[in-house]
């Protein structure tokens, strides 16, 4: 038996074909007026495999993607731009995303034609209910966060790029639960995590509902927090020749996740790391996706790609005619290898990249926003990692007072720092790789940042990790010395980060090429931690200033973290910089605040 080529028995089918599909039936007529007609290959291919498929008649018009608008405007030489797209039959999906339609793109137009339209063009939005702002009266979202909220909850995937400090967290979590999602996932940093949950139960969530995945041990709750860098944990990556149907679910897959959010998004600009490919593998089975990140672009539009294809966007669609059109692509071949490459780090058409884009994404400067302080203060609540050696030290700690108790004694204020110095530098050195990570962060975000601390070995320590990007103060240093370290961080683009010593580099210097604070560690004494955030905050400053503390929570830190913040307050408002250099009283009040805390002691 001869087998007709591909071409033939198309046409057979066209000259019996009694079906709906308006685009076979105009090829049918084609023939008809003319039977010696050359059918391609790909209508060919069409005709056979529609065939018996009946077109869905939908009769509705659709709000499109402005770039996907743009492109039906060029391709059917159009005089203006479409909004919508009116559907009348859907003739075909097929699976590669892909939507065939027979429509048409304006209201005055009196005939239909064939469209062929990716379906991440269509925008779809999810209604937003009537929100009773008063529920969350014990903290309440600003103008700006109600925005964001209500924006989130309109758009199954979404990116909101409002710039640090402005309370993505918050807005998420209200969203989410305006929503009434049931499973949500929250991939972030490891150092945010626990930051996570607290804001989860401020925001009036139950604790037994919310999940901190650490290691190899996954959990089940309505709320899943874990860190990107053990996502390959909890999630198979199909290998060369294994589909990904052929393999187990993953505990990803299980959990059966309504939303994810993803925090600190740009870790996910790179979509050749094996975080973005393990990511991407699962997201989207995932509904719904928001994106949270101060900068979607951190250096080049190649960024932005892979933040834009995960939020279903249509200049995702193509990564090559991407990278030509807003990247400045190009291409070359390894005169050696003969291998091609693409040189990606350019850019171009950046106007209709921001145009094409404004529908998913939502961007605030601090400068836009009226409600915001100056200065925003952020606990980073970490989980201790030396528990042992924290034990031991505290231990040490309360067999002296029972030594001191049994000799009738009581030491003076003093002695009980001296005794609690071994615990404070333990934390302090603990901190140092959260402190780091923090930073680079805001390095690659283009920001200089300030690290604090009371410690020499910690400061000794930021410095080797840092390296040439960072200049130093500590209360060794000569005057001269000192003036360069501060001119080299307010004038030299390549100093990242100024790194000093709490009391040292806290007074009598400007600082206001920073935008970011971090303290490693905390003082006894509250004014020096206003002196030293305030160095950034000085005549010469543009931006708002963010203070970040990071504190390992159910230790020493907490408490005198609250303490300090209390006290803080009270200077603030009512003492400026007079307040007296070291209160006995307040460091008597944290010691003997933390003693009961620890078990120490059995009455305040």
């Amino acid at each position: 038996m001869v087998k007709l080529p591909i071409e033939s028995t198309a046409v057979k089918i066209l000259q019996t074909y009694t079906g709906t599909n308006d685009y076979i039936l105009y090829y049918k007529k084609v023939l008809r007026a003319n039977p010696y007609y050359q059918i391609s290959k790909d209508l060919a291919k069409y005709i056979i495999r529609n065939q018996n498929v009946i077109p869905k008649i939908t009769n509705k018009w659709v709000e499109i993607h402005p770039y996907s608008a743009a492109e039906l405007q060029r391709y059917f030489k159009k005089e203006k731009t479409p909004e919508q797209v009116y559907i009348y039959k859907v003739l075909e999906v097929k699976p590669n995303d892909s939507i065939h339609i027979w429509g048409k793109l304006f209201e005055e137009e009196t005939y239909y034609y064939s469209i062929m339209l990716s379906t991440s063009a269509f925008i779809k939005y999810r209604p937003v209910p009537n929100i009773d702002w008063n529920k969350y009266a014990y903290r309440m979202p600003k103008e700006h966060q109600k925005t964001a909220i209500t924006t989130l909850i309109r758009h199954p995937q979404f990116i909101l790029a409002d710039d640090m400090g402005l309370g993505k967290t918050l807005s998420a979590i209200v969203a989410a639960k305006e929503v009434g999602f049931k499973r949500i996932l929250i991939v972030c940093p490891a150092t945010v995590k626990l930051n996570w949950k607290k804001e989860l139960i401020l925001m009036g969530e139950k604790e037994e509902d919310i999940a901190i995945v650490d290691g190899n041990d996954w959990k089940y709750a309505k709320w899943v927090i874990v860190n990107y860098d053990i996502l390959h944990n909890f999630h198979y990556m199909p290998q060369r020749g294994v589909k990904k149907g052929d393999l187990a679910l993953s505990a990803i897959e299980i959990s059966n996740f309504e939303l994810i959010i993803a925090d600190e998004a740009h870790r996910l600009k790179d979509q050749s790391s094996q975080r973005s490919k393990i990511f991407n593998n699962f997201a989207f089975d995932i509904p719904n996706r928001w994106l949270l990140t101060g900068t979607p672009i951190t250096n080049h539009p190649i960024d932005y790609f892979n933040l834009l294809y995960i939020c279903n966007s249509p200049l995702a669609d193509n990564w090559q005619r991407y990278v030509k059109t807003y990247c400045a692509g190009r291409q070359f071949t390894n005169r050696t290898t003969k291998k091609k490459y693409w040189v990606v780090n350019g850019h171009s058409n950046l106007d209709d990249l921001r145009n094409f884009t404004k529908n998913i994404i939502l961007r605030r400067m601090k400068t836009e926003v009226e409600d915001l302080p100056d200065k925003i203060i952020r606990p980073i609540y970490l989980p201790l990692v030396s528990t042992v050696m924290y034990e031991k030290y505290v231990r040490e700690y309360k067999e002296w007072l029972i030594e001191m108790e049994k000799k009738g004694e009581e030491p003076p204020i003093w002695e009980h720092l001296t005794q609690l110095i071994k615990i404070r530098q333990m934390l302090s050195l603990d901190k140092i790789s959260t402190t780091i990570e923090l930073a680079r962060d805001f390095i690659e975000e283009g920001k200089k940042v300030v690290i604090f601390t009371c410690f020499t070995e910690t400061l000794d320590y930021i410095m080797e990790r840092l390296g040439a990007e960072a200049v130093r103060l500590d209360g060794g240093m000569n005057l001269r010395d000192r003036d360069r370290s501060v001119e080299a961080f307010q004038n030299n683009p390549k100093i990242k980060a100024f790194c000093g010593n709490i009391v040292a580099g806290g007074v009598g210097i400007t600082l206001t090429a920073g935008e970011v604070v971090i303290f490693n560690d905390l003082d006894w004494v509250p004014t020096n931690h206003v002196q030293a955030e305030d160095r950034l905050l000085r005549i010469g400053q543009k931006n708002n200033v963010n203070v970040f503390y990071p504190i390992f929570d159910e230790t020493l830190d907490v408490v005198m973290f609250n303490t300090l913040t209390e006290k803080k307050a009270v200077i603030n408002k009512v003492m400026g910089d007079d307040e007296k250099a070291f209160d006995d009283t307040m460091v008597k009040y944290i010691i003997e605040k933390w003693k009961y805390e620890a078990g120490l002691i059995h009455s305040k």
